[in-house]
Parts: C-alpha cells; structure tokens; sequence
C-alpha cells in the first residue's frame, strides 16, 4: 500500500486508532475527515503528502505523531503544516523507537529548512542548525511553544526567528559573520545572547524590543552597529568590542514608547580605545568606563588605562587600577547562572595572581534576577 485515497475512511465515528504501515507516502483529501472517536495518530516517516482536510472533524485529537528517521529530508517536508491545518493540534516528533525527540542538531549538509518545517512542533526545546543550512523559510519554528535554545553556525542570520516568545537563550557560533534585519527582533523572552568572534556586523533591529535581555558583550570582530539594533531592550550592561567603528542611530537609547524615551543602557564598557561615530548620541550609558579622555563628551564616565585587561572571576568583573600594585575595582557583573553565588572580599585570585579589591563601583550588581547568595567578606 502507498496511498489512502479520497475519503477511504469518511465519517466512521466508531474508529479509536488507525495504524498507518511505512509504505504509504500519500494520504488522500478527506481520508479520516469525520473520524470524531480518534484520539491519536501517528505519521510514518514514510509520508510526504497530505491532502485538504484528511482529518477535518477529528475534534478528539489530542496527540498527532510524526516518525522522523531521515531529519535531512524533513527539514524540507511541508507535512508539519499540511497536518496541522488538519487537525490544530500540537504536533510531536518521534524517533524510530517512539520516542519524542526534542532536542534537534540539523544534519551537517542540510542547506535549507522549508516553510513551516517545524511549525506547532511543542514539545522541541532546543534547536542547532549547522552552516551549511543557507535559507530558513517562512513559520519554520512559529509556535513551538517549548523552543528555548538555539544554537546556530550558519555564515549569516536573517530574521527567521523574529517574533519568537518562547526563545530564552541564543548561541551564535564562531562560523556566523552577519547578524541580518531584525534577526531576534520582539523575542521578548530572550535573556541571553552569545555572539561569536567572527560576527563583523549586527543589523538594523536586529535584537530590538528583546525586553528580557539585560546584558550582551559585543566582540572585538564586531565592526558596525546599526540603527536600532537593541531598540527598546532596557540593557544593564552593555561591553563595546575593540573593533567597533560606527554605532548607529538609536542602537542602544531611544524607546518606540515615546512615555520612555530618552531611556539608555545602565553600564557601558568602551573597550575601544577611539570613540566610534555615533558613540554618545546612540550608546552612552548612565555609567560608563573608558581607556581614555578621547570619550569627553559622556556626562558620566571612570578611566582605567588598563580597561582592557578586565577579568570576570565568579560572576563579578573586575579592572586592574594598578597593575605594580595589584589592585582592582568591581565595575560590572555577569547576568546569568555564573552570578548566582556571588562572593566579593578583600582580595581576588586570577590566573594565580591575586590583586587587592579596591572599591566596588555603583550599579554592578545592579537588576540581576540570577543571583541567590552574596557574601561581602571585607573584615
């Protein structure tokens, strides 16, 4: 058997379950439309082709099942949606042996993963897309509710993920060179980024209206911010890589809500030594730390010379005020699980030097959510 044809099931109220051999690769319009006693149905990996309202009517569906073996070829298979439209009902992806998978790493190789690929797919978790993968099409990830970390290597990002509520942490790996137009734009639930090396630019609102997100380091790679790219996210801490040249309009101040605007990032660190064009219009901070008097213009700013050589031991981050002497200041902190225990003393070790805390600056803890324990051990 290959296909079940147009209405082969139609309107029989009494069937409880239906199992569908791994032959078939057609089910036809209206199949099981009526079909009001199922419950459940699973999908063989076999299937590439649905037809309109195959399960219409289906009103006790409380479980669709999908057998994924190939996920090469599922990443360009349309059956997600075509199931969906059927049903609307929570899709689950399950592997040969019936278990639902829920953390994916698409296969070195895949070049593009189709529209609505994944769509309603609930309980997926965590995604990694490699960078061979070119083009993501339109809804591939829309709805998967349990969606928290994606991991992606691809040269560049486009907006494939904007809009995504669920999103809680996003890795962006080593490979990737352009952050594209609102690429994580309104993902509201997104609390941490990581921006790999080779990143050169971050597009226009590229993580605007990122409400969650408190804190982001841009590296050293990076060479052009542009317009709005954090518009409206409300950043603690904000670290300006060495390389930045041009910050564009609004990237890090103004708000859409015009009852805020004029709202700025709390903490800036400029380890650029030059200013880049646009640095206090469009970034300055409440505070800010710089290597230089070049920054003269920032209405509240601390120099340390030695600014780039700042060093995060258990969640805090320090600078190096006098090397000979081996003192330091607690400027900034890290806002994730690092910070949970925090512990600030006289003195702190790193890389088998241990230097003098001198003072610990305002603001550095400031809004951290992650953090459960302090001990201030200064007597």
């Amino acid at each position: 058997m290959t296909s079940i044809e147009y209405r082969t099931f139609y309107n029989c109220t009494g069937l409880t379950s239906i199992t569908i051999p791994n032959s078939v690769i057609s089910i036809g319009n209206e199949a099981f439309a009526g079909c009001t006693g199922l419950t459940s149905i699973n999908i063989p990996n076999s299937v590439t082709s649905i037809g309109e309202s195959a399960f219409s009517g289906c009103g006790r569906l409380t479980s669709v099942n999908i057998s994924v073996t190939d996920l090469a070829t599922f990443c360009n298979n349309k059956i997600v949606l075509q199931i969906y439209n059927n049903t609307k009902t929570p899709i689950n992806l399950i592997d040969a042996e019936g278990k639902e998978i829920k953390d994916y790493i698409i296969p070195s190789g895949v070049t593009s993963i189709g529209n609505y690929a994944f769509y309603n797919c609930t309980g997926l978790t965590s995604i990694t897309i490699p960078n061979s993968v070119t083009s993501i099409g339109e809804y591939a990830f829309s709805y998967c509710l349990s969606l928290k970390t994606i991991t992606i290597n691809c040269k560049t990002i486009d907006s494939w993920f904007r809009n995504n509520q669920s999103i809680q942490e996003v890795i962006i790996g080593n490979e990737v060179t352009t952050i594209e137009r609102e690429a994580f734009s309104n993902c509201k639930g997104l609390i941490s980024v990581t921006i790999g090396n080779s990143v050169t630019s971050i597009g226009r609102e590229a993580f605007s209206n990122c409400k969650g997100l408190k804190s982001v380091t841009i590296p050293n790679s990076v060479t052009k911010i542009e317009d709005s790219a954090f518009l409206d996210t409300k950043l603690k801490s904000v670290t300006i890589g060495s390389g930045v040249l041009t910050i564009g309009s609004c990237a890090f101040t103004y708000t859409i809500n015009s009852a805020e605007r004029g709202s700025i990032p709390l903490k800036v660190i400029w380890l650029t030594n030059t200013p880049p064009d646009g640095y206090k219009k469009n970034a300055e901070g409440e505070v800010n730390y710089v290597a230089n008097d070049l920054y003269n213009n920032f209405r509240n700013k601390t120099v340390y010379p030695f600014l780039s050589s700042m060093f995060e031991v258990d969640g805090i981050k320090y600078v190096p005020v006098s090397p000979s002497d081996r003192t330091c200041d607690a400027i900034d902190c890290a806002y994730n699980e690092s910070a949970e225990k925090i512990n600030i003393g006289k003195t702190v070790s790193y890389k088998g030097v241990q230097m003098t805390v001198k003072n610990v600056n305002d603001y550095t803890c400031y809004d951290n959510s992650f953090i459960k324990n302090v001990d201030l051990s200064f007597d």
